[in-house]
């Protein structure tokens, strides 16, 4: 189906409008997105995300996208790939002058703090340890700001993690399934939300 027939199929209620701002070619396998504070909308493709026979497809590479809406209104017209090395990326958010990624089996940040949508180095692992197999679609995955100033994170069902920063003995690192977690950019701490989740891909 072409995106414009896709639009004309959605149904809203009153006093709802919806528009067309960015499809195929420009965005693909879209699995995760965030906006940054210059009003401009950051996407995660996985392409590696395969048949469960398959698993991850390594061969391929996924990416982030960045779209801006130059002359509000409210398509985007100019698109730039900040980053095409990733590998089961399964979430994405902006902050602190870096670009955060959940990247099984790590967490890690990318740079870029002079604005111009290039990374100032390679990334840097936060956290390691997270499943990359086993948990397959329950993988370490979304992460997003809120208004306490923790990024949060989720992992869901089928195998457990354990957690640590680089270098962490296996007797320390936290053990993870159907959690929910958050870690504090400023002092770095890291602490469980709740545990008790199943399939956990999303929250508010």
């Amino acid at each position: 189906m072409k995106p414009a027939d896709a639009l004309k199929g959605i149904s809203l209620p009153d006093g709802f409008k919806v528009q067309l701002s960015a499809a195929e070619p420009a965005v693909q396998q879209p699995i995760a997105m965030t906006w940054d504070s210059r009003e401009r909308l950051w996407v995660s493709e996985c392409y590696t995300y395969a048949e469960s026979k398959v698993n991850f497809d390594t061969r391929l590479k996924d990416r982030i996208l960045i779209f801006e809406d130059t002359d509000n209104d409210g398509v985007f017209d100019k698109r730039k790939v900040f980053w095409d090395h990733a590998s089961q990326l399964a979430g994405i958010e902006v902050g602190f002058g870096v670009v955060w990624a959940a990247y099984a089996p790590n967490v890690l940040f990318i740079p870029e703090r002079n604005g111009d949508d290039v990374p100032d180095t390679g990334p840097e692992v936060v956290f390691d340890g997270f499943d990359n197999d086993s948990v397959r679609h329950n993988i370490v995955n979304g992460l997003k700001w809120e208004p306490d100033g923790w990024l949060y994170k989720r992992h869901g069902i089928l195998a457990s993690s354990e957690v640590g920063v680089p270098g962490t003995f296996r007797e320390k690192r936290a053990r993870i399934n159907c959690s929910i977690f958050h870690y504090h950019p400023v002092t770095r701490r890291f602490d469980f939300v709740c545990h008790g989740t199943t399939n956990s891909w999303g929250h508010d």
